[in-house]
C-alpha cells in the first residue's frame, strides 16, 4: 500500500468538493490508496540496472541548489529591542503636537475672521428609532397607568414576535438542509459514473499506448536498415516548414494586435473629444442662462421700484449663483427706489454675508436648536407603535383594526418572505448540483488529455532516446531490453492511477 496525500489526485478533489462537513474532516486525514497500475519487478543488480532499467548515459547537470547563506544576524542587544518601541511613542506624541498645532491654527483664524464665515454650531439630536426604547422614555417621562400597560403591551409583544421569528426561520433551516441532503445524496450517486468513466479511460489510454508503442518498438527492432529513420537530434534541423507557419502566424497576430491598439486609440481619441465638446456646450448653456437671470435682475433694479418680495428674490438669486462680490455692490447701487424702512447700503452688507458663508442652518424641526442642550425626538416605522397608540386610546375601534391590519401584513409578509427565500435557495442548490455534475462531466475529457499528456511527456524522451540508439546500430539485445523496459515505463511510471 502507498500513501498519498487528500486533495493530490482528481478523484479526491472532485469527491471533497460534494462531501459533508463530516467526511470532509476525513478525507483532510492521510489516506491509504493502491496504486493500480503498478507490478514490483523482480530485483535485478546494481550492474545490470543500467542495462534492464531506462537510465540516460548521464545526468542533464541538474543539481538542487540551497537557498544562499545570508550572514546571520548578532542577537539584539536590550536597547535595539526597545527602540522600536521608543520611535513608535514619539512619532504619537509628535502627530499629538503637530494636532496641536492645528488646533491653535484654528482658533487664530476664528479671532479673525467675521462670524458667517465661520463653522456653525451643530445641535445633538437624541433619536429614539426603536419602539421598545421609545415606551421605556415614556414610563419615565410620564409614569401613568395607560403608558405603563402600553409599555407592558409593546413588550409582550416583542417577546412573542421574537419567538415566532425564531420558529419562522428554524422552520426554513431544517427544511432547507434536509433538501440540501437529499440534492448532495443524488449527487454523490450520480458521480460514481463520472468517477468509473475516468479511472477506465485512464486504464484504456494505457492500455492504447502500450499497443502503439508495442507496435511501434517491435518495427524499430524488425527493421534492417534502421539507419533510415531520422535521429531525433536532428529533427529540429529538417523540419522548417513549422517554423516558417509559426513564424507567420507571429507577424499576423502582432499586426492584428497593433491594428486593435491603434483603432482603440482613435476611438478613445474621438470620445474624448466629443465629451469635451459636450461639457464646452454644458458650460455655454449654463452660462447664457445665468447672463439671461441677471440681466434680468438688471432690468428689474433700473426700470420699476422694488418692494420686499423683490429684494428677497435677488437675495436668494444672488446666493444661488454665488456672485461675486463686486458685481453685487454694483447692481444694487443703481437701486433707484427702494421699499420702505429698509437701507440699500445694510441690505447690500446683508445679501454679500449670504453669498459667503459656507454653511446653511436647517430648520429646527429637524436639525434642533444650536447649543449645548440636547433635543430628544423620535421616528419609528414599528407595528408595536400602533398597539401603543391602541391600548393608550382604547376608546377609538379604529386604532384596534388599524393594529389587527398592521400585524396581519407584517406577520404573513414575514412567512411568505422566508417561504420564498427557502425555495429560492433550494433551488439554487438544486442548479448548483446540476452545473457541478455537468462541469464534472466535461472535466472527464479534460482530465483524461492531461493524464496522457503527462504520460507522453514521461515516455517519449525515452523513445526518442531509443530510435537514436537504434541510428547508432546499438545490438539488438540490448535494444530488446531497452524496449521491453520502455513497456515497464508506461505500465508502472507516472503519473499513477490511484483507486
Amino acid at each position: 500500500m502507498s500513501k498519498i496525500r487528500p486533495y493530490q489526485d482528481n478523484e479526491t478533489r472532485r469527491q471533497y468538493r460534494n462531501q459533508t462537513e463530516t467526511q470532509k474532516r476525513q478525507l483532510s486525514e492521510t489516506k491509504e490508496a493502491l496504486v493500480v497500475n503498478n507490478l514490483i519487478k523482480e530485483p535485478v543488480s546494481l550492474t545490470s540496472m543500467y542495462d534492464s532499467l531506462v537510465i540516460p548515459d548521464r545526468a542533464d547537470g541538474f543539481v538542487y541548489s540551497k537557498s544562499p547563506n545570508s550572514p546571520e544576524k548578532p542577537e539584539k542587544s536590550a536597547a535595539r529591542s526597545f527602540a522600536p518601541l521608543l520611535a513608535l511613542t514619539t512619532g504619537v506624541f509628535a502627530i499629538l503636537a503637530g494636532g496641536m498645532k492645528l488646533v491653535a491654527s484654528a482658533a487664530k483664524h476664528k479671532t479673525k475672521l467675521p462670524g458667517w464665515k465661520t463653522l456653525p454650531e451643530v445641535p445633538k439630536n437624541l433619536a429614539i428609532n426603536s419602539e421598545p426604547h421609545f415606551v421605556t422614555y415614556l414610563m419615565i417621562q410620564d409614569p401613568n397607568t395607560r403608558t405603563v400597560l402600553g409599555a407592558l403591551g409593546v413588550f409582550v409583544l416583542s417577546a412573542a414576535g421574537l419567538v415566532g421569528k425564531n420558529f419562522v426561520d428554524g422552520v426554513k433551516s431544517i427544511w432547507v438542509r434536509k433538501k440540501e441532503a437529499d440534492v448532495q445524496r443524488d449527487l454523490q450517486e450520480k458521480l460514481i459514473s463520472v468517477e468509473t468513466r475516468s479511472f477506465s479511460g485512464k486504464m484504456q489510454i494505457l492500455r492504447n499506448m502500450l499497443s502503439d508503442r508495442a507496435h511501434e518498438l517491435e518495427e524499430i527492432l524488425q527493421k534492417n536498415n534502421t539507419s533510415l529513420r531520422t535521429p531525433v537530434a536532428f529533427r529540429k534541423f529538417l523540419n522548417f516548414g513549422g517554423a516558417e507557419a509559426e513564424n507567420l502566424h507571429t507577424k499576423k497576430s502582432d499586426k492584428k494586435l497593433l491594428a486593435a491598439i491603434g483603432a482603440s486609440a482613435l476611438a478613445i481619441t474621438g470620445l474624448g473629444l466629443f465629451a469635451f465638446k459636450n461639457v464646452q456646450k454644458t458650460a455655454k448653456y449654463y452660462s447664457d442662462y445665468e447672463k439671461n437671470l441677471l440681466d434680468k435682475v438688471k432690468s428689474l433694479i433700473q426700470n420699476s421700484d422694488l418692494n420686499a418680495e423683490d429684494l428677497d428674490y435677488i437675495k436668494k438669486l444672488f446666493t444661488s449663483l454665488r456672485v461675486p462680490k463686486k458685481f453685487i455692490e454694483e447692481t444694487l447701487s443703481g437701486v433707484k427706489k427702494a421699499p420702505q424702512n429698509v437701507d440699500m447700503k445694510k441690505f447690500t452688507q446683508e445679501t454679500i454675508r449670504e453669498v459667503e458663508k459656507i454653511s446653511q442652518r436647517g430648520a429646527e424641526a429637524i436639525a434642533g436648536s444650536p447649543g449645548n442642550k440636547p433635543s430628544y425626538y423620535s421616528h419609528t416605522n414599528d407595528d408595536r407603535a400602533h398597539l401603543y397608540n391602541m391600548i393608550v386610546n382604547p376608546e377609538n375601534p379604529l386604532l384596534k383594526i388599524l393594529f389587527a391590519g398592521m400585524a396581519t401584513v407584517t406577520g404573513v409578509g414575514y412567512v411568505a418572505t422566508k417561504t420564498v427565500e427557502a425555495m429560492r435557495e433550494v433551488q439554487v442548490i438544486k442548479e448548483n448540483a446540476k452545473t457541478e455534475l455537468d462541469l464534472q462531466n466535461r472535466l472527464v475529457e479534460v482530465e483524461l488529455k492531461n493524464f496522457a499528456t503527462k504520460k507522453n511527456s514521461v515516455i517519449q524522451p525515452l523513445m526518442d532516446e531509443f530510435r537514436l540508439q537504434a541510428f547508432n546500430g546499438k545490438d539488438k539485445k540490448e535494444l530488446k531490453v531497452r524496449a521491453e523496459n520502455i513497456l515497464y515505463e508506461i505500465k508502472n511510471g507516472p503519473p499513477f492511477v490511484y483507486s
